[in-house]
């Protein structure tokens, strides 16, 4: 079952116009933003991390993506939306170059995120080839033609992305990535953006079917009548829609009404599924 978000009262402090995210106010960035933050603690608090959204892992960064109808994906600021963390526990020492390893030794911290500097530099390392890449692929139509595919009631998803967002195509959605070792030179900020754009064209090339891992929901049905059961009424399932399912719907609306927010999650009520259109 899809889920929509809701607007709720706006606080007078709330600038609306300037923060609701790409699912209630659709536009196409020219700056790529994240995720709103509330939605990200709660994430990260419960641990929600999908091994499944995992596409590419190399030397400097890996690579989740969230489609655009999962839930964490739903909050995303800006069309497409992107976050460059580091882990916590990864420290210069561990995995960084002589010289800085020398320098920040010295320091009080040698966490990267500790210091503001380090994460606006890898978040830019980030963002520019991400970009690039993504509107060079034809990032842009995908977003526009998967807005459009919205207002077809009652298609499988896997079905809806394959019309909307084929293969070769940027995709729309949350991408995460994780810097998994540090640059310590021009030459690793080089190797660092081809991963990125490496990432982001394996993305476009995906199966939705196969990265979604679609399967057709086990039937709990006396076997004795499993022959009245009529297969194409039954919706396939995804990873993505098993773990809508598994929100804890109140809770995350309080982290959303804490923070100010005027948006609720809610479920979609269910709906027919519309007539296939074949062509000639």
């Amino acid at each position: 079952m899809p889920l929509l978000l809701r607007r709720t009262l706006t606080p007078k402090i709330y600038d609306a116009a300037k923060y609701l995210p790409v699912t209630v106010n659709d536009k196409i960035t020219t700056s790529p933003k994240g995720i709103c933050g509330p939605v990200l603690k709660y994430k990260n608090m419960f641990q929600l991390h999908e091994k499944r959204a995992s596409v590419f892992s190399g030397d400097f960064i890996s690579l989740k993506y969230y489609p655009p109808d999962h839930f964490v994906s739903l909050f995303r600021k800006t069309s497409p939306a992107f976050t460059a963390k580091s882990s916590i526990s990864k420290s210069f020492i561990d995995s960084a170059g002589p010289y800085i390893q020398n320098h920040y030794s010295k320091k009080k911290s040698a966490i990267p995120i500790n210091y503001a500097v380090w994460r606006r530099k890898l978040k830019l390392l980030v963002q520019v080839p991400f970009f690039e890449k993504w509107t060079a692929l034809d990032g842009q139509r995908g977003v526009k033609r998967y807005v459009e595919s919205k207002k077809e009631i009652g298609v499988p998803i896997v079905e809806s992305y394959e019309r909307s967002m084929p293969q070769g195509v940027a995709k729309d959605g949350y991408y995460e990535f994780l810097i998994l070792k540090y640059p310590n030179n021009e030459n690793d900020n080089i190797a660092l953006q081809n991963e990125v754009r490496r990432s982001v064209e394996i993305v476009a090339n995906l199966d939705w079917g196969k990265f979604l891992n679609e399967r057709l929901p086990r039937l709990n049905i006396n076997p004795k009548y499993i022959h009245k059961v009529i297969p194409k009424k039954r919706i396939p399932n995804t990873w993505m829609e098993t773990a809508n399912k598994k929100i804890n719907f109140g809770l995350l609306n309080r982290f959303l009404m804490h923070a100010n927010l005027p948006l609720r999650l809610i479920r979609a009520k269910k709906v027919k599924p519309s007539k296939r259109i074949t062509r000639e």
